[in-house]
């Protein structure tokens, strides 16, 4: 288990042994903090048939069928699309009301909890206010506010945010994770998982690069289709450019360095809060409109980002 989940295991186990554990558990936390790990941990503690001074054995029939992903009073339901609809949780509750097969508990697992529906929330909720039996279920999502306050109330509330000093402790014992830096946990909104993965894929060189470009854009507008074309091949592109722009309205605001995630691009900081904050935040919502249009496969998304790039480099007074 990852070191700074053991805080909300040692709760968890505490509240297990008393015999005072919540039915409805949400886990809060961005993407990549290990909430996922917590809620299975969780769950087989729950469902362990023999726990070994109140963790997991590992070793009966249950730890195993839960190790190969087949325990039959475990449920998680795929989240595809940009819903959870009423008909996936409607056969979730079905799932928990029916007995425990292996006789000890049932358990649901649901990621991306914010994506339910208004109706598929409401569905939800009579079994929350009244658990059938030894029934379990775990909410795991990075947008508590986008999940009704009905729900939320009816839930044990836990937020996974590990503490940056030992984040980077187990960062920099992995081998991806060796250079990293507060910096580049700030630029994965905390989360290790997250910053490791960021690290490991190389996104680390493909930030600093575009950095250098709108550097350079600034100084020589016509490089702007150069800026557009790596643009596009950038996944997390518009992302980073959502942070410099939140930066450089902190600068506005006569922030400390140390509250700026791109600390390492000072000089093109510099160049966005010259801007007028009005500009700022028209660019920000312009962003915004582009992610939500890039799942559109009709959009052009060559055109989007080049109107975006020439309302960067107008010069407002």
């Amino acid at each position: 288990m990852y070191p700074w989940l053991s805080p909300h295991w040692q709760q968890f186990l505490h509240g297990a042994q008393q015999g005072r554990l919540a039915h409805g558990w949400l886990l809060c936390g961005a993407s990549g903090s290990g909430k996922g790990e917590l809620a299975r941990r969780f769950a087989n503690q729950v469902l362990c048939q023999s726990p070994n001074q109140g963790a997991p054995c590992g070793h009966c029939h249950a730890c195993t069928l839960l190790a190969r992903g087949h325990h039959p009073d475990l449920h998680q339901p795929e989240v595809s699309g940009r819903s959870l609809g009423v008909d996936t949780i409607r056969e979730l509750i079905g799932q928990l009301s029916v007995s425990p097969q292996l006789g000890r508990a049932k358990v649901a697992i649901l990621p991306q909890a914010q994506r339910m529906t208004e109706s598929a929330a409401n569905a939800l909720l009579k079994t929350l206010e009244e658990p059938p039996g030894a029934a379990y279920l775990f909410l795991l999502t990075d947008q508590p506010n986008a999940l009704l306050p009905t729900i939320v109330s009816r839930c044990r509330r836990l937020l996974v945010q590990p503490d940056e000093a030992s984040a980077l402790v187990w960062l920099r014992q992995q081998p991806a994770g060796q250079g990293a830096s507060a910096m580049h946990l700030r630029l994965n909104q905390g989360a290790p998982l997250a910053t490791l993965a960021y690290l490991d894929a190389g996104h680390e060189a493909q930030r600093q690069q575009l950095c250098q470009l709108l550097a350079a854009l600034a100084q020589s507008p016509w490089r702007l289709g150069e800026v557009q074309k790596q643009l596009e091949t950038l996944p997390l592109g518009l992302h980073w450019l959502q942070l410099l722009l939140l930066d450089a309205l902190k600068r506005q605001q006569g922030l400390a360095p140390a509250a700026l995630v791109m600390q390492d691009s000072r000089p093109l900081l510099d160049w966005l809060a010259a801007k007028p904050s009005t500009q700022l935040l028209r660019l920000l919502r312009g962003l915004g409109r582009l992610q939500e249009a890039r799942q559109n496969p009709l959009f052009n998304v060559s055109l989007g980002l080049l109107d975006w790039l020439n309302d960067l480099l107008i010069e407002e007074k």
